[in-house]
């Protein structure tokens, strides 16, 4: 298993152990605008979103060379304890939000807390191939697809309010 990652996230799974990939060594371009422009990239995006039971997204993803990205794991920039432009995360809810479109091809968690039932549902025995995950993960999937949508909705309602603070004064 292959993980890609970006800037505190890759160097703490470093520290764990992990081998990592950085995304920009994934994508072969380099993390741009003071590290806002990183994750949307096509090769990133079309990882997510290709549906593996479509022959039309599969030879689209093989001619363009963008290989599947099974699980998205992913936290948004602290805005709400440092609310400011800076800290709107746009990749992380790009990729969030496309994930959990195709749960049925991909597995998104957005809380640390699923982190240990997605370990127990690997571990399980009987489930020896990634193929056999996803037969049995459907449903788990469902819900974290439906968390993360959540996930999503809650830090776009709580930008906006700032915002509208922040309108007020303006």
């Amino acid at each position: 298993m292959k993980l890609i990652s970006t800037g505190n996230t890759a160097n703490t799974l470093r520290e764990l152990g992990f081998e990592v990939i950085d995304v920009s060594e994934f994508t072969g371009m380099p993390e741009m605008m003071n590290g806002r422009l990183k994750t949307l990239h096509p090769k990133v995006c079309g990882g997510i979103l290709a549906q593996r039971d479509r022959s039309d997204d599969i030879a689209d993803a093989n001619k363009h060379d963008m290989p599947h990205i099974s699980f998205v794991i992913c936290n948004f920039y602290p805005f709400k304890n440092k609310p400011s432009i800076e800290n709107i995360d746009i990749g992380g809810p790009a990729m969030v939000r496309g994930a959990a479109k195709n749960y049925m091809h991909e597995t998104v968690l957005t809380d640390p807390e699923d982190y240990a039932k997605l370990a127990s549902l690997l571990n399980r025995p009987g489930i020896t191939s990634f193929e056999e995950y996803q037969a049995a993960s459907i449903m788990f999937r469902y819900k974290l697809a439906a968390k993360a949508m959540r996930y999503t909705a809650d830090y776009d309602t709580m930008i906006a309010g700032w915002m509208a603070q922040q309108e007020a004064s303006v």
